[in-house]
């Protein structure tokens, strides 16, 4: 038995000795190389305060950063449109947060944000995406249940629909 034992130590050894000159010319995987040199996203995406023509997006990074923004009607960001970067820091709590504005009535919209680190502006993040829906543009009431209120698809905020302020006549309530 301590035969077996030896024998098996002196393999490991053995091993470890010749396996050290081949492990350092194997190629890192892509998720190991250089990701804590990166930015990276420590709350995801958010979005809020939809109505039909804006929308606020937001998120936060683990460094100070500047904060590169696009955002497009296609998932596939043919037509983005690019926002000034914004930089965060500790004052802004490393969170940047955006008003979207100018957005079609009744769209989804795509966001993607990438981070740059602000002390090595090469070293960027994975891009980060999110989505909404905008509002439609003409308002959309019931006389007994007031004005139509959606969730967007993840949850997080709430769209209504625009248009004219209307009073039902029935509820009195406004939309």
């Amino acid at each position: 038995m301590k035969l077996t034992e030896t024998t098996r130590r002196r393999f490991l050894s053995a091993m470890g000795a010749v396996g050290g000159f081949a492990v350092a010319g194997l190629a890192m995987p892509y998720y190991a190389r250089g990701s804590s040199s990166r930015p990276f996203f420590t709350s995801g995406v958010q979005s809020g305060d939809v109505d039909c023509s804006s929308g606020v997006i937001w998120t936060q990074v683990d460094r100070p950063s500047r904060l590169h923004v696009e955002y497009s009607t296609t998932d596939k960001f043919s037509n983005a449109v690019r926002i000034e970067p914004i930089d965060v820091t500790p004052e802004t709590d490393l969170a940047g947060k955006l008003l979207l504005q100018g957005l079609p009535a009744d769209q989804d919209i795509f966001y993607r944000f990438r981070a740059a680190d602000l002390q090595d502006v090469n070293s960027l993040s994975d891009p980060i995406f999110g989505q909404f829906r905008t509002a439609p543009a003409k308002s959309a009431v019931s006389a007994s249940h007031g004005p139509v209120i959606r969730r967007d698809r993840a949850g997080g905020s709430t769209t209504r629909a625009c248009g004219p302020i209307r009073r039902s006549p029935i509820t009195g309530r406004t939309s």
